[in-house]
């Protein structure tokens, strides 16, 4: 995911919104527990929780937080997004939180997703 991109979007950094702006035209809009999830910030995810946001929130392209988190290892981020009711099964690009931990080589977070069920 373009994370430097997201983030200044989301920091309100300001920008021409011309066509030609090489670093607006590959920006991916996230909403903030996307953003938060992958970059590993706990604190960040369980405020948004709290404050009412979707454990099952994508980003334009269809990222889920809880595939963000699993693909960048961020155990913690899993378990608290699994726990607030994420889907497990949620696919996106073909592939499950799971199937992205998998292909990280996330060990920790495979384990733990395969012992809430996940296929």
């Amino acid at each position: 995911m373009k994370l430097l991109l997201i983030a200044l979007l989301l920091l309100g950094f300001q920008m021409s919104h011309s066509a030609d702006n090489p670093l607006l035209k590959d920006a991916v809009k996230a909403p903030p527990v996307v953003y938060w999830a992958s970059l590993g910030r706990t604190e960040s995810v369980k405020q948004l929780l709290a404050d009412g946001a979707s454990p099952n929130s994508v980003d334009e392209e269809g990222w889920s937080a809880l595939q963000a988190a699993a693909e960048n290892g961020y155990l913690e981020i899993v378990e608290i997004l699994v726990r607030a009711g994420a889907n497990i099964h949620y696919s996106f690009s073909g592939k499950t939180a799971l199937q992205f931990a998998v292909s990280a080589k996330q060990e920790k977070v495979v384990r733990y997703l395969k012992s809430v069920g996940a296929k």
